[in-house]
């Protein structure tokens, strides 16, 4: 993140007979919780079903700051669009940037999740 908080992602990607095609761009599914990063209700069986399909989705479930495996103090809905620390807005310009990115990115979510990608939204400053 912009002051060095190093935050935790679980990236999964579309594979043919076991290979993945790093040459190729694919559109993203981001899902941002502070819920530990295990297929949940909240994401399954979207996530596996996107990859496993062969629909040329990469899906990321994404620890927000200060929970599980994510560095930092747990603020809820402090810091996914606005502020000073701004991780929603860190994390999509991090996506954008790798190779793998087709520069289409969907965020989805129920409940923490659903705020995350509003508060997001409403911020105005989505990169891309």
């Amino acid at each position: 993140m912009r002051d060095g908080t190093k935050i935790s992602a679980d990236i999964y990607f579309p594979s043919k007979d076991g290979k993945i095609d790093f040459n190729k761009k694919y559109h993203v599914i981001l899902i941002r919780t502070p819920y530990n990063k295990i297929p949940s209700l909240a994401t399954f069986p979207f996530d596996i079903y996107c990859v496993a399909t062969g629909m040329n989705y990469v899906f990321i479930n994404n620890s927000v700051r200060g929970t599980y495996t994510s560095e930092g103090v747990f603020e809820p809905m402090q810091n996914e669009g606005w502020g000073e620390k701004k991780d929603g807005i860190d994390t999509i310009e991090w996506i954008i940037k790798q190779p793998w990115c087709s520069g289409k990115i969907c965020t989805c979510g129920i409940s923490y999740l659903g705020g995350a990608q509003l508060v997001l939204q409403l911020s105005g400053e989505i990169p891309g």
